[in-house]
């Protein structure tokens, strides 16, 4: 029994260690890159976002590979397959996996909302470091994917998991700030003049993974504000980009070279409502 409640102590220490390192990473991504959240990601220039985003990816690789040791990684297709009982059993390897892919994404953002700023309204899209971008965008729609899927796994087979691990406000939280970073690559990936982007990430995947996000949102929304309005909104956002799309596609009269330009300007036309009625709504 004695033994028992070593090895018990001992876990409960590992787990708190395992949680920490998580935390001191998100941390230090937050002073380091966001000035204590005092800065806009968008004023970072690209040289230094990349170079930010190359720091902080080594050293979370390093700390994933450490933890895997006591608690190996979950990925969303196991848990299709688990009863209850591998659910308890993986909890730990559950949790550290959300807080990971959070933790990337939260590394990932300024380089992603920096592009945007570069690429729209109009700009040139001949940016340095392409093939360094590409690469993070490509592993930002991989780890905003996993993560909704695994938030939409344990929501959908195995809901009390949520309550009695004390995660909703990090799976609401985490799962909309997936959604936010899909919209955004969305928007990167109808910019027809990034070839580098385009060889690495498939539009078609993008969107049904920012719709399984909303799905997942509304599975897990409960009384959050955030997560209704937030959601809507974006749900908005994919309508309108859906619409433009489709005039693209069937507007003849655009000439070859106004292609570049007539998304932005069309966008800019559709979605100044929706985004002024999710600020309303918030406000």
């Amino acid at each position: 029994m004695s033994h028992l409640k070593r090895s018990c102590s001992h876990r409960a220490i590992t787990k708190s260690h395992r949680r920490g390192s998580t935390l001191v990473k998100s941390s230090d991504v937050v002073q380091k890159v966001y000035n204590s959240n005092m800065d806009p990601s968008t004023e970072i220039s690209i040289h230094k976002a990349v170079a930010q985003r190359l720091e902080f990816t080594q050293r979370l690789a390093e700390w994933r590979e450490s933890s895997s040791i006591a608690f190996p990684e979950v990925l969303s297709a196991q848990l299709d397959n688990w009863s209850e009982a591998p659910y308890i059993t993986n909890r730990f390897g559950i949790l550290l996996s959300i807080h990971y892919h959070t933790t990337a994404l939260l590394v990932n953002r300024p380089l992603v909302t920096r592009l945007i700023a570069e690429i729209f309204p109009n700009k040139s899209s001949s940016l340095p470091f392409m093939g360094e971008i590409a690469i993070a965008i490509k592993q930002d729609v991989e780890s905003a994917k996993e993560l909704s899927q695994l938030v939409h796994c344990i929501a959908h087979y195995h809901p009390n998991f949520i309550d009695r691990n004390a995660i909703w406000w990090i799976c609401n939280y985490s799962t909309f700030t997936a959604a936010v970073h899909l919209l955004g690559i969305v928007l990167i990936c109808c910019q027809a003049n990034l070839p580098e982007v385009v060889k690495v990430v498939e539009l078609s995947e993008v969107r049904e993974a920012l719709v399984l996000s909303l799905d997942t949102l509304e599975m897990i929304e409960r009384s959050s504000l955030m997560n209704r309005k937030g959601r809507d909104c974006l749900r908005r956002f994919l309508h309108v980009l859906d619409t433009l799309a489709t005039l693209l596609d069937t507007t003849a009269i655009l000439a070859h070279d106004q292609t570049e330009t007539a998304f932005c300007d069309i966008f800019a036309q559709y979605i100044s409502e929706p985004a002024n009625d999710f600020i309303l709504q918030l406000s």
